[in-house]
């Protein structure tokens, strides 16, 4: 059957600035970013710093609410780092730093600590 050209929508291509993250939404739209994001795609990313950092994996925390203002780590230990949302927290347990890939033990080595604000 024919496609009825009348009805047809037209949306624009995705950029890389799409997958910028907004620290204010919840933590289940921007894990669901991260997830829509991944390889072979560029990541879902914030700034740490000057630098890029592209969000590999990350967990929705089970909390009654953020620990931290949003884009705002509140703890860093052995399973990730935990970062304040618009609603609720994002544990962040895969990242990447001009190609240099941390698993939830390294994310330190990044930079991530507690106290530091991602973003713009």
């Amino acid at each position: 059957m024919p496609q009825d050209e009348s009805r047809a929508k037209y949306y624009p291509l995705r950029t890389p600035e799409d997958g910028r993250i907004n620290w204010s939404a919840p933590a289940a739209s921007i894990h669901n970013l991260v997830r829509a994001l991944a390889a072979p795609w560029p990541g879902a990313f914030t700034q740490l710093g000057r630098k890029k950092l592209v969000l590999r994996r990350v967990v929705v925390t089970k909390s009654d609410g953020a620990s931290a203002a949003p884009g705002v780590v509140s703890l860093v230990d052995g399973r990730g780092a935990r970062v304040g949302t618009g609603s609720g927290d994002l544990l962040i347990v895969g990242a990447e730093v001009g190609g240099r890939a941390a698993g939830p033990g390294d994310l330190a080595g990044l930079g991530l600590v507690p106290g530091l604000r991602l973003g713009p």
